[in-house]
């Protein structure tokens, strides 16, 4: 059986692991990334990972996804925000290929993957949003990737609300920084925010962070009326978050929007990146 190694690779954590050729993943890792580190340090620690998934297996190709607006014909990071410095400008097929050492390497934007894995080819058009350290979005329409030239296609994290940014404001960076800043005595994190959903305070928080979430995606969906809407990321596998988000959009989309949105948990939860990477790796490589 061919094997591919799949690299997912965040602001937060890297996801990575053995999948075959048809999608079935034998082997699956998480590790925290050394993102705020920079780019540098980053793509070293990603050869690491190679290195060490390459002496225990032999490998037909390397299938990566990354954060960032990512030229996936030339490997070059067109641009990445705060959470990655000194990312922009790197080209990770040059700093990848001595430990691929031949083997087929490809690489895609992180969303754009986790988009690939969720698509089937039903006629309509479909956001993908992940939120995490923050917010990123891919598009497609009757079944295929919408992309553009400058490789900046979907990055609805940068949409500006009257306060900030989209993913300054509703990502899961910075609902734990609230609560983190309300609740101090406490270490915080997003899973552990929806297990204390009921308490007072935390309760407060939540339903300003929802309201500002549907807002962003009102005026998402405005431009790009979506027939589907799948959420991603870690967070996206709590029923409560889809349920709040769900409520909240309810309220705030006109009725034309909100009667023909279906939204939905990615169907491969936090697995969709390495999967659409591997996606994109057969359909870019042919290997």
């Amino acid at each position: 059986m061919k094997l591919y190694l799949a690299i997912d690779i965040g602001g937060t954590a890297i996801k990575y692991g053995l999948i075959s050729a048809q999608g079935v993943l034998v082997d699956r890792r998480i590790t925290p990334s050394l993102a705020s580190k920079g780019g540098p340090a980053l793509l070293e620690q990603v050869s690491s990972l190679i290195r060490q998934s390459r002496e225990t297996a032999d490998v037909t190709g390397i299938a990566l996804c990354s954060a960032g607006q990512i030229d996936s014909a030339t490997g070059i990071v067109r641009y990445a925000g705060p959470t990655i410095p000194r990312y922009t400008g790197m080209n990770l097929f040059e700093s990848l290929r001595p430990v691929a050492a031949g083997v087929p390497i490809s690489v895609e934007n992180d969303v754009n993957c986790a988009l690939m894995a969720e698509l089937d080819q039903r006629p309509g058009a479909v956001i993908m949003a992940t939120i995490g350290t923050g917010i990123g979005g891919a598009m497609a329409l009757d079944g295929r990737l919408i992309r553009s030239r400058n490789c900046a296609m979907g990055e609805i994290g940068y949409l500006n609300l009257p306060t900030g940014k989209f993913q300054d404001l509703a990502s899961m960076t910075a609902l734990v920084h609230q609560v983190q800043i309300a609740l101090p005595s406490i270490q915080w994190n997003g899973q552990l925010v929806f297990e204390h959903a009921t308490e007072p305070v935390i309760h407060n928080i939540l339903t300003t962070y929802f309201a500002t979430l549907a807002q962003g995606f009102r005026q998402i969906l405005s431009i790009f009326a979506a027939d589907q809407l799948i959420i991603g990321g870690g967070v996206a596998e709590n029923p409560l978050f889809v349920s709040r988000l769900k409520h909240e959009l309810k309220k705030q989309l006109p009725e034309y929007l909100r009667d023909t949105l279906t939204l939905m948990p990615a169907k491969h939860g936090n697995d969709a990146g390495v999967i659409g990477a591997l996606c994109w790796h057969l359909d870019s490589t042919g290997k």
